[in-house]
């Protein structure tokens, strides 16, 4: 009896020490450079529960989310590889997420959210630029800091989006009734919907910037663009521009006020009316070919040198 048992007490050690040199042998091996999962690290989110995941970003060409009330954020990183990091109380409302066909997808957990707030945070190494950012959420908000992507697509029905040093080929925003942040955004094509909350750009830089809203306000500064279109139905538009439009341009809104200041070396020729408003001009006739429409039937336009 006493022989089984030092033989059942030195096989379970022998398991023990293989066990823990095996772990210690994983955590010393580099990242398999096939692998898109790379390595698992426990998260401490506020019950410890949730998981933390790297994956390879040469397996990243693209992230797209799908979420209900979540909100995501991506960020930069210094770090070398793509981290996934979920704030959450409850693993039941943990989103899904994967690495298949080249694209981090990110789904709603099935449970759904309550007296709770549940936060996606991807981080991006900074020199990463990835084929397309694909976002959807109906109550989550939406950040996007720092990032480079062929084509950004972001699209929210009641929450909030944030764009912060972005720079990408084509940026289509749709936001039904959240507002819209851009604080530094370069593009040769930007389109941006804001049906019904406010549009807020502190700079911008593109080739063509389409902007259309219903019944919010829209208020930029620092404008650089080639062509601009902008469609109000109720809403003040207010515009500071850094550089000269090139094109024939737009602005209308049938309720509310424009007031536009434009650079002094200006050559765009300004078309305005308003039906039942006026107007409040502070520039030269010009007779230069590019055409700058600007229009509202119940409002003031003012157009002011900087």
């Amino acid at each position: 009896m006493k022989k089984l048992a030092v033989i059942l007490l030195t096989a379970t050690m022998i398991f023990h020490i293989s066990a823990t040199e095996r772990s210690v042998q994983g955590q010393k091996e580099p990242f398999s450079p096939d692998s898109p999962r790379l390595s698992q690290t426990n998260y401490d989110s506020l019950r410890g529960i949730i998981p933390a995941y790297h994956f390879n970003p040469s397996f990243v060409k693209e992230i797209n989310a799908s979420l209900e009330d979540e909100n995501i954020e991506i960020l930069p990183t210094e770090n070398p590889f793509v981290k996934v990091d979920i704030i959450s109380r409850q693993a039941e409302t943990v989103p899904f997420y994967e690495v298949k066909g080249g694209a981090l997808i990110i789904k709603s957990a099935k449970r759904k959210i309550e007296n709770d707030t549940v936060t996606v945070k991807i981080y991006i190494p900074k020199n990463h630029k990835a084929q397309g950012i694909f976002i959807q959420t109906k109550r989550g908000n939406i950040e996007l800091h720092r990032q480079k992507a062929k084509k950004i697509d972001l699209e929210t029905d009641r929450g909030t989006i944030t764009l912060n040093g972005i720079d990408s080929k084509k940026v289509y925003v749709d936001a039904s009734h959240g507002d819209v942040k851009i604080l530094d955004l370069t593009s040769d094509y930007a389109e941006l919907d804001v049906s019904r909350h406010d549009l807020f750009i502190d700079k911008i830089k593109t080739t063509e910037l389409s902007i259309e809203t219903k019944s919010g306000d829209v208020k930029a500064s620092r404008i650089q663009t080639e062509k601009l279109y902008i469609d109000s139905t109720s809403g003040n538009i207010t515009l500071q521009f850094a550089s000269p439009i090139t094109k024939n341009s737009s602005v209308y809104t049938k309720k509310g006020d424009i007031k536009i200041f434009k650079p002094r070396n200006s050559w765009c020729r300004y078309i305005t009316s308003s039906k039942y408003g006026k107007f409040d001009n502070d520039f030269d006739s010009s007779d230069s070919s590019v055409k700058f429409s600007v229009e509202t039937k119940n409002g003031t336009v003012s157009i002011i040198k900087k």
